[in-house]
């Protein structure tokens, strides 16, 4: 009830937080579409970790209409804005050409800033990219450095990953 009266009087946390808890269902039934109206009007104050949340409600078209070109718009914000979360989603956007065109080049940039705050997913397909040269110029010591980095905080992926390169290149 609190959360609803700072969100309605246009608190932005409130109004983040209110779209979580009927997201999430945290002490409300779950109801995306009421969750994507919160975060649309924090989104619009500018709140990224919001956007980020209401572009996979686009992406899954879960309380709003599917629209991969609204989710990929709201992604693009949030992760100028700085959110690693949102630089690694959009990542996987571009990659893959949801929501727009596939630029593996703009894929590797913003996995590249998401890994560079510690994100370890984007550690991974990072070192991915550099081993296959897609995107980046092929480099397998910076390929093995991002696996290990992702590696390091568990990324059962990219410990594979690493071992399997590490003895691809000692065997040669």
């Amino acid at each position: 009830r609190w959360w609803r009266r700072a969100a309605e009087q246009g608190l932005v946390e409130a109004q983040s937080r209110l779209g979580e808890f009927y997201d999430f269902g945290k002490g409300v039934a779950p109801d995306r579409a009421e969750a994507a109206y919160w975060y649309r009007l924090a989104a619009d104050q500018g709140h990224a970790a919001s956007a980020n949340n209401l572009a996979i409600l686009y992406q899954a078209g879960d309380g709003v209409p599917r629209d991969d070109g609204e989710a990929r718009r709201l992604l693009r914000g949030a992760a100028e804005s700085g959110l690693a979360v949102a630089q690694r989603n959009l990542g996987a956007l571009c990659l893959l050409g949801v929501g727009g065109s596939a630029d593996a080049e703009e894929a590797a940039r913003w996995f590249a800033r998401a890994a560079e705050q510690g994100d370890p997913f984007s550690q991974w397909k990072l070192g991915e990219l550099y081993e296959q040269g897609l995107g980046v110029d092929r480099d397998l010591s910076r390929a093995l450095a991002w696996y290990r980095k992702a590696a390091d905080q568990g990324f059962l992926e990219a410990k594979e990953e690493y071992r399997r390169l590490l003895g691809d290149s000692t065997a040669a």
